[in-house]
């Protein structure tokens, strides 16, 4: 198909022009009449010759003509479903082109009519285009790319020295891909991107850290033999310290290694932060402070993030009037039991070796009863910690970590991680038992129907994006295993055929990709199981049976059991509680 536009004083002799320039009969063409922009000849005509084609269906283009009297530039409009005129290419070509002394307003009412033919510039002698090379760089500076653009019949074609002068002249002196460049310079693709210089992203420094020397887990835990059984009397109180005794170890941080852009400039790193030694009682810190002892002998715990190093207050008796209120900043030991209206307050642990009756137990680590709390309805116990007792009934009992105990009566237990009532009775009955991941217990209310509260939390679950993700990592494993398989055959082919060669070096690409794709899929993967087991810990584990009038909350979800239910883990699945067979375990 052919087009051009011609102009007359009246349509016989625009139509006489086009005949004669296509050597054809004024009938044998596609004449349509276009109106002319102002200071045009009065009548100007489109004439096709379709050359036996059909002409419904046609982008629209452009065509530059450099004349003796001047720069024309005619518009052809789309036909049908026919692309519009690509103006941005317009733009490049007159660029391309240096066309001089541009009419912008005349130009910018041609493209406003989208289809015609003017005199848009004065006469001038026509560029030759050669191959040109856009560099562009990335936001950052940190990557530029090359795309060529065509040369016109004739034109000259760049080489790898004339691609590179054009990288220096766009400001690109670092990071020079010599492999990519000299590709560019051998294929001469047009329409797609060399990535041509990547810099060098900054290594960051690593923070510092601290180590502790000593056990920082939950204490005062009863030991428990293979057979689940917990032997109260054998307890670990606390972790004994000696004077000078290494408590924790600061690691300093690290500068990391500045990054360089494509344009040669510094990208600073991001420094590791220091991490001062964790504030400490009776503790030293060395010159550099670097190491953090013991000052005395006693006992160490982390309590909110502070070292405590503390002796320890013991009461070889009970707790009455004769000795008093307890107010003490360290770890209390009571020998003998708390009578009712006393309080015992310890910013450490607090150990009591009988029973608490109607008292007031207060601790800002673990609490731990070897018989129990009797509270008449006004028994208090808290913890920062965790709470251990055989029992507690009638009282209120709060820990910010896990409650024990192998009953609980008509109380309102609150726990910050799990509530476990699993020892021999192992029962809940009547009052409220509340923890954030976990309930534990033989029996939950009474065959008399005792009303009986238990409140667990509900973290979200993310199980869909683990599934695929397990797929995903299969299909990686099976790729791997092919290209591993056909790595290691072209490592036998023969170094001179060149075909295997490059095969290979693609090859090796893919394996590297395919373990880069596995390595993130595996975080993702690792820290999406991890939720998931918080979000599984939401539950309540009944080793024996739940009976009538008990209440569940799991998360938003609620329920009340009608008929007894035996040995059933209970959960909350879409919106709504769930029980199968029990599936606790113990560690």
């Amino acid at each position: 198909m052919r087009a051009r536009f011609f102009s007359g004083e009246d349509r016989q002799a625009a139509a006489a022009a086009a005949a004669a320039f296509f050597q054809m009969e004024v009938g044998q063409l596609v004449i349509e009449e276009v109106r002319p922009v102002e200071g045009a000849p009065p009548v100007q005509l489109l004439a096709i010759d379709p050359e036996g084609a059909p002409i419904d269906q046609m982008n629209g283009g452009f065509a530059l003509r450099f004349e003796a009297d001047g720069v024309y530039l005619e518009l052809l409009p789309p036909r049908g479903q026919g692309l519009p005129i690509d103006r941005g290419g317009l733009q490049e070509r007159l660029s391309r082109k240096g066309v001089s002394g541009l009419d912008r307003p005349l130009l910018e009412a041609l493209l406003a009519r989208g289809v015609g033919c003017a005199r848009i510039a004065p006469p001038q002698r026509e560029r030759l285009l050669q191959e040109e090379a856009v560099v562009r760089l990335s936001a950052d500076a940190m990557e530029a790319t090359l795309e060529l653009l065509p040369p016109e019949p004739g034109g000259a074609l760049m080489g790898a020295a004339q691609i590179k002068q054009a990288l220096r002249e766009a400001g690109v002196v670092a990071g020079l891909q010599e492999e990519e460049i000299a590709r560019a310079a051998r294929e001469h693709t047009y329409g797609r991107s060399y990535r041509v210089a990547v810099g060098r992203p900054p290594q960051d420094g690593r923070d510092g850290e601290l180590i502790y020397h000593f056990d920082q887990s939950g204490i005062g835990v009863p030991t428990v033999d293979k057979e689940g059984k917990a032997y109260f009397r054998e307890l670990n109180l606390f972790v004994p310290v000696e004077r000078g005794q290494l408590l924790v170890t600061r690691v300093p941080a690290t500068e990391g290694v500045p990054g360089v852009t494509v344009t040669g400039q510094e990208r600073r790193q991001r420094k590791g932060r220091e991490v001062p030694l964790p504030r400490s009682t009776n503790a030293v810190a060395d010159e550099h402070k670097t190491t953090l002892h013991a000052a005395c002998d006693g006992m160490v715990e982390l309590v909110g993030g502070v070292v405590q190093v503390s002796g320890v207050y013991t009461v070889k008796g009970d707790v009455n009037m004769g000795i008093g209120n307890i107010d003490f900043n360290g770890s209390v030991v009571v020998n003998g039991s708390v009578m009712a209206g006393m309080t015992v307050q310890a910013t450490g642990d607090l150990t009591v070796g009988g029973g608490a009756e109607g008292c007031t137990l207060e601790a800002g680590g673990n609490i731990k009863i070897a018989r129990g709390m009797q509270g008449m309805d006004r028994g208090v116990i808290r913890a920062g910690g965790s709470v251990t007792a055989q029992f507690v009934e009638r009282a209120s009992v709060s820990a910010g970590e896990d409650i024990k105990v192998d009953m609980l009566v008509h109380s309102t237990a609150e726990a910050g991680r799990n509530l476990l009532a699993a020892g021999k009775r192992g029962s809940i009955v009547g009052g409220l038992a509340r923890a954030d991941k976990l309930v534990v217990a033989r029996t939950v209310g009474t065959e008399a129907a005792i009303r009986t509260e238990v409140e667990v939390g509900l973290q979200p679950v993310r199980r869909k994006r683990i599934l695929f993700l397990e797929k995903e990592q299969a299909g990686l494993a099976a790729e791997y295993e092919k290209l591993a398989t056909l790595h290691g055959y072209l490592e036998k082919a023969d170094p001179a055929d060149e075909a295997k060669r490059a095969l290979r070096a693609s090859v090796v690409g893919s394996l590297r990709k395919n373990r880069a794709a596995h390595q993130r899929q595996q975080q993702e993967l690792e820290a999406l199981r991890q939720e998931l087991e918080c979000a599984g810990a939401c539950k309540l584990h009944v080793l024996g049976k739940i009976h009538p009038e008990s209440h569940i909350g799991i998360g938003p979800a609620s329920l009340r059991i009608d008929q007894p239910v035996s040995f059933a883990t209970f959960t909350c699945r879409d919106g709504k509680i769930v029980f199968g067979a029990c599936e606790y375990t113990r560690d």
